[in-house]
């Protein structure tokens, strides 16, 4: 429109953060931010009274998203850990939960009567060493590691004295991909018994006393994510004016980025 005086905005994006935090009652939490596409150059001046600003931050499992502009909190979203489990019956077939189809199965050593009855999904069927007395089998069964999958992810096995759970050693977990194995033990305790790959040698999970055969395997991953619970913005993704302090921080529960003192929510079992 002719005789419109347009407004003129000298951008500073470094101003305009998006920070998460975790606080431990021991020290704070630094994360790292980038700022993405199409967010202007910083310096650049542009011809309205307001600026677009997407970033990126290396944060995933933490409590408060904040944004602050110009030194000035305007925005937050209140985040929770939730927990959810993901069961993987195959190795090598995907799961909507998130189990990869990337793994495998081997059968080594003295021969199994029938391997396949070991992994068919199938928990009422088993399979043992045929040789007895002297010899055992070993099945090996790598797992692709979904990702977002953290530690407390377990095993579960099924032998002849019963069904259990079993907690990966974490320096298997370090392994990728997770590697597992069954021995059918008939060449001296008639056990069978229960391993992970730790990188450099076979760590002993368990050993179920039990002469009789393996029955089936699965893996229960366990994930942990953000989800959010409770924001405080203006109008969509504009943020104006000021928003409600989320727990009455003061100067001190600042840093560079605006992050923010917070104890962690609880954990579900």
């Amino acid at each position: 429109m002719k005789g419109k005086r347009e407004n003129l905005l000298f951008v500073a994006v470094t101003l305009l953060i998006l920070s998460f935090i975790a606080y431990d009652a021991s020290a704070r939490v630094s994360v790292t931010n980038e700022f993405v596409w199409p967010t202007p150059q910083d310096g650049s001046t542009i011809p309205r009274d307001h600026i677009y600003a997407n970033l990126t931050t290396t944060a995933t499992n933490e409590y408060y998203s904040l944004v602050d502009f110009d030194q000035s909190l305007v925005g937050w979203y209140r985040f929770e850990e939730t927990w959810r489990w993901c069961y993987q019956e195959h190795a090598n077939i995907s799961t909507q939960c998130g189990g990869l189809d990337s793994g495998a199965y081997e059968c080594v050593g003295d021969t199994w009567e029938n391997c396949g009855l070991t992994y068919d999904g199938d928990w009422f069927t088993s399979s043992e060493d045929n040789t007895k007395f002297g010899g055992n089998a070993n099945l090996f069964i790598n797992y692709s590691k979904p990702s977002n999958a953290i530690n407390s992810s377990i095993w579960n096995v099924k032998d002849m004295s019963g069904s259990r759970n079993l907690t990966i050693h974490s320096d298997c977990w370090n392994q990728e991909p997770l590697q597992l194995r069954v021995t059918n033990n008939w060449e001296s305790d008639m056990t069978n018994n229960y391993y992970c790959w730790g990188g450099s040698e076979w760590v002993s999970l368990y050993v179920a006393d039990s002469s009789g055969g393996f029955y089936e395997e699965a893996m229960w991953w366990r994930f942990k994510t953000p989800e959010m619970v409770a924001n405080d913005y203006e109008s969509g993704w504009s943020y104006e004016g000021n928003c409600t302090n989320p727990e009455r921080l003061v100067d001190e529960d600042w840093d560079t980025y605006g992050s923010v003192l917070n104890t962690e929510p609880g954990v579900n079992s």
